[in-house]
């Protein structure tokens, strides 16, 4: 991967990871986010990744999971092990990329939201 460059941008509720191309061009781009509702289904607090993104030229080159792979080293480096990957379960692409990538899998949520409400919620735990 080192044709690729990282570039991070803090923001006060996420974090913005960029991975750039020689042209310095974004060619996939994940948030880490501080604080998500969502956890709270599960009882557990942690960052968030999730609004991941590589456009379609640059899909099945190893960006997502070398991203992944980075954003949990530099989280684990910090003794921070409370991350999470919100992805929907059709995408299976995805999913094979968080995979590659280290994580695991550790409950399943199917919900429905309105605002920060949550209901119809049903949590699988792995």
């Amino acid at each position: 991967m080192s044709r690729y460059s990282i570039k991070i941008k803090k923001e006060p509720k996420r974090d913005v990871y960029y991975v750039l191309n020689n042209e310095n061009q974004i060619v996939h781009r994940s948030f880490v986010f501080k604080k998500v509702h969502l956890l709270k289904l599960i009882k557990t607090e942690g960052r968030v990744i999730g609004g991941c993104f590589t456009p379609e030229n640059y899909r099945g080159q190893g960006l997502y999971p070398f991203i992944l792979n980075t954003i949990g080293r530099e989280y684990f480096e910090t003794n921070d092990f409370n991350l999470y990957i919100i992805v929907d379960k059709t995408n299976l692409a995805s999913i094979r990329g968080i995979e590659k990538s280290g994580f695991k899998r550790v409950n399943s949520i199917t919900t429905k939201r309105f605002g920060i409400f949550y209901f119809n919620t049903n949590i699988e735990y792995i």
